[in-house]
């Protein structure tokens, strides 16, 4: 036998166990019969389809009873209004600058080698 899993009721969701094994037949390696067509009746012919009833049976509905882990309860306050500006954090970067001059370094270091190298040939 395989475990089921248990169903977990959030409200505002809906959950749907799914078996992880299909629990129909085995499929057999035997190919299935052809079906032969019938002839199509004239354009006179009349053809009266029987109107099935719809089985009426008792209608299931389940109401998920939420457990107290299952509800959410908010505690943080909300803020009404704009906070005053010297309670602002600091955001943004550093400056730019030791970057471009790293860069620059780079490249003309690179111009020193490449003309170093290049001469000794």
């Amino acid at each position: 036998m395989f475990p089921t899993p248990t169903p977990s009721f959030v409200i505002g969701t809906i959950v749907v166990n799914d078996d992880p094994v299909p629990l129909g037949p085995v499929a057999s390696p035997t190919p299935a019969p052809v079906p032969t067509p019938t002839p199509t009746p004239s354009s006179n012919t009349e053809i009266l389809v029987d109107d099935e009833e719809i089985p009426l049976g008792p209608v299931l509905t389940v109401t998920p009873t939420p457990s107290p882990e299952d509800i959410a309860v908010v505690d943080d306050t909300i803020p009404l209004g704009n906070p005053p500006v010297d309670e602002l954090p600091k955001t943004g970067e550093s400056s730019p600058i030791p970057y471009y001059e790293a860069g620059l370094g780079f490249a003309l270091i690179g111009l020193l080698m490449r003309n170093r190298f290049s001469n000794k040939k």
